[in-house]
Protein backbone atom coordinates (compact mmCIF):
# COMPACT_ATOMS: atom_id res chain seq x y z
CA UNK A 1 0.00 0.00 0.00
CA UNK A 2 1.30 3.62 -0.82
CA UNK A 3 1.95 6.31 1.53
CA UNK A 4 -1.00 8.79 1.02
CA UNK A 5 0.14 12.17 -0.55
CA UNK A 6 -0.64 15.68 1.18
CA UNK A 7 -2.88 17.68 -1.01
CA UNK A 8 -1.26 21.07 -1.45
CA UNK A 9 -4.80 22.60 0.02
CA UNK A 10 -3.92 21.54 2.85
CA UNK A 11 -0.09 22.26 3.35
CA UNK A 12 0.62 24.97 5.69
CA UNK A 13 2.43 27.95 3.74
CA UNK A 14 4.19 30.25 5.89
CA UNK A 15 4.15 33.82 4.27
CA UNK A 16 5.52 35.34 7.38
CA UNK A 17 7.24 34.91 10.54
CA UNK A 18 5.59 37.76 12.25
CA UNK A 19 2.36 38.42 13.56
CA UNK A 20 -0.70 39.12 11.37
CA UNK A 21 -2.77 41.43 13.21
CA UNK A 22 -5.69 42.67 10.37
CA UNK A 23 -7.38 41.76 6.76
CA UNK A 24 -9.76 44.08 5.45
CA UNK A 25 -11.47 42.65 1.86
CA UNK A 26 -12.16 45.17 -0.49
CA UNK A 27 -15.55 44.68 -1.57
CA UNK A 28 -16.28 42.62 -4.52
CA UNK A 29 -12.64 43.02 -6.09
CA UNK A 30 -11.37 39.57 -4.48
CA UNK A 31 -8.68 41.35 -3.28
CA UNK A 32 -7.72 42.10 0.53
CA UNK A 33 -4.96 43.90 2.77
CA UNK A 34 -3.29 42.50 5.37
CA UNK A 35 -1.41 43.78 8.08
CA UNK A 36 0.83 43.54 11.13
CA UNK A 37 4.10 43.40 12.33
CA UNK A 38 5.43 41.88 9.47
CA UNK A 39 8.78 42.85 7.31
CA UNK A 40 8.04 40.17 4.43
CA UNK A 41 5.80 38.30 2.91
CA UNK A 42 6.84 35.16 1.23
CA UNK A 43 10.21 36.98 0.74
CA UNK A 44 8.55 39.71 -0.74
CA UNK A 45 9.80 43.09 1.12
CA UNK A 46 6.57 44.71 2.24
CA UNK A 47 6.86 47.14 6.22
CA UNK A 48 3.93 45.92 7.55
CA UNK A 49 0.79 45.96 4.77
CA UNK A 50 0.43 43.91 1.65
CA UNK A 51 -2.28 43.94 -0.87
CA UNK A 52 -3.46 40.32 -1.98
CA UNK A 53 -5.11 39.03 -4.91
CA UNK A 54 -7.97 36.59 -3.79
CA UNK A 55 -5.69 33.45 -4.07
CA UNK A 56 -2.74 34.78 -2.22
CA UNK A 57 -0.74 35.43 -4.50
CA UNK A 58 0.84 39.70 -4.03
CA UNK A 59 -0.64 42.38 -5.99
CA UNK A 60 1.04 44.78 -4.36
CA UNK A 61 3.97 45.15 -1.62
CA UNK A 62 4.85 48.59 0.10
CA UNK A 63 8.62 48.29 0.63
CA UNK A 64 8.90 51.31 2.83
CA UNK A 65 5.27 50.99 3.93
CA UNK A 66 4.91 51.69 7.77
CA UNK A 67 7.63 51.99 10.23
CA UNK A 68 5.93 50.06 13.38
CA UNK A 69 2.79 47.77 13.68
CA UNK A 70 -0.42 48.20 12.55
CA UNK A 71 -3.45 47.20 14.89
CA UNK A 72 -6.46 48.03 12.77
CA UNK A 73 -8.20 48.08 9.37
CA UNK A 74 -11.09 49.41 8.33
CA UNK A 75 -13.18 49.84 5.42
CA UNK A 76 -13.99 53.97 5.12
CA UNK A 77 -17.86 52.29 4.06
CA UNK A 78 -18.26 54.89 1.03
CA UNK A 79 -17.97 54.42 -2.57
CA UNK A 80 -14.24 55.10 -2.83
CA UNK A 81 -12.82 51.57 -1.49
CA UNK A 82 -10.67 53.33 0.71
CA UNK A 83 -9.83 52.08 4.55
CA UNK A 84 -8.61 53.19 7.52
CA UNK A 85 -5.67 52.10 9.33
CA UNK A 86 -4.56 52.88 13.16
CA UNK A 87 -1.76 51.74 15.08
CA UNK A 88 1.71 52.85 16.43
CA UNK A 89 3.16 53.96 13.08
CA UNK A 90 4.21 56.99 13.23
CA UNK A 91 4.91 57.08 9.03
CA UNK A 92 3.78 55.70 5.92
CA UNK A 93 6.07 55.45 2.90
CA UNK A 94 8.68 57.95 4.43
CA UNK A 95 5.79 60.49 5.43
CA UNK A 96 4.64 61.44 8.45
CA UNK A 97 1.59 59.55 10.02
CA UNK A 98 0.41 60.09 13.51
CA UNK A 99 -1.20 56.44 14.54
CA UNK A 100 -4.18 57.03 12.31
CA UNK A 101 -4.26 57.01 8.08
CA UNK A 102 -6.82 56.83 5.13
CA UNK A 103 -5.68 55.12 2.42
CA UNK A 104 -7.29 54.79 -1.46
CA UNK A 105 -8.28 51.68 -3.04
CA UNK A 106 -4.60 50.99 -4.05
CA UNK A 107 -3.47 50.93 -0.70
CA UNK A 108 -1.35 55.14 -1.52
CA UNK A 109 -1.96 57.69 0.86
CA UNK A 110 -5.30 59.40 0.80
CA UNK A 111 -4.08 62.76 0.58
CA UNK A 112 -7.32 64.73 1.34
CA UNK A 113 -7.99 63.24 4.62
CA UNK A 114 -5.71 65.38 7.05
CA UNK A 115 -5.47 64.15 10.80
CA UNK A 116 -5.71 67.01 12.82
CA UNK A 117 -3.29 67.28 15.80
CA UNK A 118 -4.08 65.30 19.18
CA UNK A 119 -2.78 65.18 22.39
CA UNK A 120 -2.64 61.30 22.47
CA UNK A 121 -3.03 58.88 19.68
CA UNK A 122 -6.12 57.12 19.37
CA UNK A 123 -6.80 53.51 20.03
CA UNK A 124 -9.96 52.24 18.50
CA UNK A 125 -11.84 52.98 15.57
CA UNK A 126 -15.63 51.86 14.14
CA UNK A 127 -17.52 53.01 10.75
CA UNK A 128 -20.19 55.19 10.76
CA UNK A 129 -22.42 52.74 8.27
CA UNK A 130 -23.91 55.73 6.12
CA UNK A 131 -21.66 55.74 3.40
CA UNK A 132 -20.35 59.29 3.72
CA UNK A 133 -16.81 57.59 4.74
CA UNK A 134 -16.53 59.19 7.77
CA UNK A 135 -15.69 57.51 11.17
CA UNK A 136 -15.43 57.48 15.01
CA UNK A 137 -12.20 57.33 17.04
CA UNK A 138 -11.93 56.46 20.42
CA UNK A 139 -8.94 56.69 22.87
CA UNK A 140 -7.34 58.67 25.66
CA UNK A 141 -7.25 62.02 23.69
CA UNK A 142 -9.24 64.84 25.37
CA UNK A 143 -8.72 67.29 21.75
CA UNK A 144 -8.84 67.27 18.21
CA UNK A 145 -7.30 69.93 16.42
CA UNK A 146 -7.44 72.05 19.47
CA UNK A 147 -10.92 71.61 20.08
CA UNK A 148 -11.75 69.92 23.73
CA UNK A 149 -13.15 66.75 23.10
CA UNK A 150 -13.33 63.51 25.33
CA UNK A 151 -12.20 60.38 24.33
CA UNK A 152 -14.51 59.71 21.29
CA UNK A 153 -14.56 61.84 17.76
CA UNK A 154 -16.62 61.41 14.95
CA UNK A 155 -14.71 62.42 11.93
CA UNK A 156 -15.91 63.45 8.34
CA UNK A 157 -13.88 61.20 5.00
CA UNK A 158 -11.09 63.91 5.08
CA UNK A 159 -10.25 64.35 8.60
CA UNK A 160 -12.60 66.90 9.75
CA UNK A 161 -14.06 67.02 13.03
CA UNK A 162 -18.24 66.53 12.81
CA UNK A 163 -19.86 68.20 15.10
CA UNK A 164 -23.19 66.94 14.93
Amino acid sequence: MSAPQESSRTKPTIVTRENVTCVAGQGGQGALFVAGLFTTYTDVVSNRLIRLHADGTVAQAFPDGFNDFVLSLLSARDSSGGMYALGSFTQFNGQPAAGFIRLNRDGSRDTNFQLAAMDQRPSAMAPIPDGSGAVYLGGTFTNYGGTPIRHLARLRANGSLDQS
